[in-house]
């Protein structure tokens, strides 16, 4: 497999989704101070109407004049670059001295996403009293049709982070009840994917894995935790290179690894455990090398990293059972407790659930099991709702939802069993109703579900690429890719002879041994 395109893999469930141009809705006023300008207030409203589709709402713009201020324009191209997912921005670039070095500088080997717009004729060249256009201009647009301006001149970088702030103030709801009444679904992996990658997983040394729980890419390396609690480490083409600690009671091993839950630090190139037994954090470098362990007073069974520099540790509630408050703990290097928050109330007591951790390296998402609400925890470690799940007639009340051996009874009427994921973009879902799955996503721009499955949970989307097994998502979301494993005892079965003749997945399954490790499966998407 390409190493490029390997390292550009992230950890955890993210994905982009190919959206069509928005329309900035509701009537946009903008007040011109340069009385020089050769467009109005109505004509620029007129040309925003004209170009762009009734479909979508922007929150805000960012105007890049290409041929401003050297400086300014750099800075701006690299936020632009950063946040390409965030398709609630849209980024407008006018006064463009060559759109082949701007896409070269803004989306290397594909084309323009849909929240970039090229202004080739100047139309939005609006001087808007800043010297002639020579910096960059982000435009809010609030929910009673005001409009803000706030240029961003070389004493006003901080204007890039106001922005963000902005974008993530703004709570959206999402129904549940819209997937299920949902009648469109992806008929096949070529309607969505342009190719298939495969990584088979070499079992060299007699190294074998269980079912597959957790997965990052980095450095060149594949790190993989199974449901035998243990860590192995294989390299781009599969081949096994080391395991990361080892079961045990001494100080540089663990006594636990709940769900397979680790991360890694991509910046230092560590590996971090936490021992939801031992209770206590231990510290591997990428080749598997002990470094340190520093006790917790939680029991943890997940873990991201806020900040570039704090961890950010799930703890469940074991010592509180009266009160049945899951907790987020935030810890420094040093294993010193920094903030401690609450992340909401468990109906009854047989048995325990925690919120889900969703790391992005700088900002952690968590999901409240009940309250169906998805929280980000900020910078100063405040509480700030991202997200509200409508659950409809789906929701089930708290005595049955707090009572699991009760579920199997409501599992028709009630959802019991979901996934959802967010990363500040786009919300995925993985839901069960009854025995049909739900699989796909709600847009971040208009809160609508993209639904890519629905039907029988063993099942997946037919693989009309290389006619291999049904594509089960989604194990792993990311910029421009999903995954999921195939396993070689499913590959080898009669059925799938017919695999496309000639291609990789061909090859694969002739020198494929039932009993050995799966093969990873990338889609890269349209």
């Amino acid at each position: 497999m390409n190493p490029k395109r390997l390292m550009t893999f992230i950890n955890l469930f993210k994905m982009r989704n190919r959206l069509h141009r928005g329309l900035f809705t509701g009537f946009i006023l903008v007040t011109f101070l340069s009385c020089s300008s050769d467009l109005n207030n109505a004509v620029f409203v007129k040309r925003i109407k004209s170009d762009f589709s009734k479909d979508l709402m922007y929150d805000a713009v960012l105007l890049v004049p290409e041929a401003g201020c050297p400086g300014c324009i750099s800075f701006a191209e690299k936020f632009t670059r950063e946040n390409l997912n965030n398709k609630k921005i849209l980024f407008l670039f006018t006064r463009i001295i060559s759109e082949k070095t701007l896409r070269a500088k803004l989306t290397p080997g594909t084309g323009f996403p849909s929240n970039i717009f090229i202004d080739r004729e100047n139309r939005y060249a609006v001087p808007v009293n800043l010297m002639e256009n020579e910096f960059p201009v982000i435009v809010y647009f609030a929910e009673d049709g005001s409009t803000t301006i706030d240029p961003v001149t070389p004493d006003n970088q901080e204007a890039y982070d106001r922005l963000l702030d902005f974008i993530r103030s703004k709570l959206r709801n999402y129904n549940l009840e819209d997937v299920v009444l949902s009648k469109e679904s992806i008929t096949g992996l070529s309607s969505f994917a342009r190719q298939i990658e495969y990584i088979p997983l070499k079992s060299d040394g007699g190294i074998l894995l269980s079912s597959i729980q957790t997965i990052y890419f980095d450095a060149g390396k594949i790190f993989i935790s199974d449901t035998q609690e243990k860590i192995i480490v294989f390299d781009q083409n599969g081949k096994p290179l080391t395991t990361i600690g080892k079961k045990g009671e001494g100080p540089e091993e663990y006594r636990s690894l709940i769900a397979g839950k680790f991360t890694i630090d991509k910046k230092r190139q560590e590996v971090i455990i936490p021992d939801f037994s031992g209770k206590k954090l231990i510290i591997y470098d990428y080749e598997g090398r002990y470094l340190r362990s520093f006790p917790t007073k939680h029991l943890a069974d997940d873990i991201g990293i806020l900040n570039d520099t704090l961890y950010c540790l799930q703890v469940q509630p074991f010592k509180d059972t009266l009160q049945r408050i899951c907790n987020i703990a935030i810890l420094d290097r040093q294993g010193r407790e920094v903030a401690l928050l609450p992340t909401g109330h468990l109906p009854r007591l047989n048995f325990i659930s925690s919120a889900k951790l969703d790391a992005t390296g700088t900002e952690i998402f968590y999901e409240e099991p009940f309250n169906d609400t998805i929280f980000r925890i900020t910078h100063d470690f405040q509480k700030m709702p991202s997200a509200v799940i409508q659950m409809g007639r789906y929701k089930p009340p708290e005595d049955i939802f707090g009572d699991i051996g009760r579920w199997p009874q409501y599992a028709s009427k009630y959802v019991f069993n979901r996934y959802l994921f967010n990363q500040g973009g786009d919300l995925w879902f993985s839901f069960f109703l009854n025995t049909t799955l739900y699989s796909g996503y709600f847009r971040f721009t208009d809160t609508k579900p993209v639904l890519y499955y629905k039907g029988p949970r063993d099942d997946g989307i037919v693989d009309d690429i290389d006619f291999g097994p049904p594509f089960n998502p989604f194990f792993h979301p990311g910029d421009n890719f999903m995954i999921d494993f195939i396993e070689p005892s499913v590959l080898t079965e009669e059925k799938y002879s017919a695999i496309r003749s000639g291609s990789v997945l061909s090859e694969i399954r002739t020198k494929c041994d039932s009993g050995g490790n799966p093969v990873i499966r990338i889609l890269i998407l349209n």
